[in-house]
Formats: C-alpha cells, structure tokens, sequence
C-alpha cells in the first residue's frame, strides 16, 4: 500500500514528504483496515512537519483524520466486545 512519509530530514516546505509502498497493516481483533479516500492533517502534524513538535517515531505517516472504505474488519474477541464494534456504512 501507499503511504505518504514526513522525512524530518528535510526542512524545504516541497520535499517534507515522500510517497512510498509500506507493508499492510495487520487487523487485530476490534480493528478495521480502510481504503483511505480523503486524509485531513490536523495542527499537532503541521507542529510537528514545522519543526516547533518532536518527531516521537520514525517513520511517521501523518494524518489521521480520514474518510474511506471498510476493506477488512475483525470482530472483538469475547472479552474485548465491551469496547464497541465498528459498523461498516452499506452502499446502496
């Protein structure tokens, strides 16, 4: 899959970041993977992207404000149901 990467590296607003294939995610029990259709970025990555916020973890794939499709989806385990399961949104 496709991911944009911040390079911390690099301080020119043009090379901030990088498309690259990353490994898929693996979906543990309670957990979706989404189709990412359209990624809104908030403040704390443009903190972190300007250099005033620690970068924590590397590599750091901001953005994490998203709207998408459900691909795969796991159901809780028996003692994880308690925290809520996710509906996917039925097309048609």
């Amino acid at each position: 899959m496709k991911a944009a990467i911040f390079d911390p590296g690099k301080r020119s607003a043009a090379f901030h970041l990088r498309i690259e294939d990353v490994p898929r995610p693996q979906v543990a029990p309670g957990y979706a993977l989404l189709r990412v259709l359209a990624c809104g970025v908030c403040r704390t990555d443009l903190h972190i992207v300007e250099g005033d916020l620690p970068v924590l973890r590397q590599p750091l794939i901001p953005g994490h404000q998203i709207v998408g499709d459900v691909i795969v989806s796991v159901r809780p385990t028996h003692a994880e149901s308690s925290l809520g399961v996710l509906r996917p949104r039925r097309r048609g």
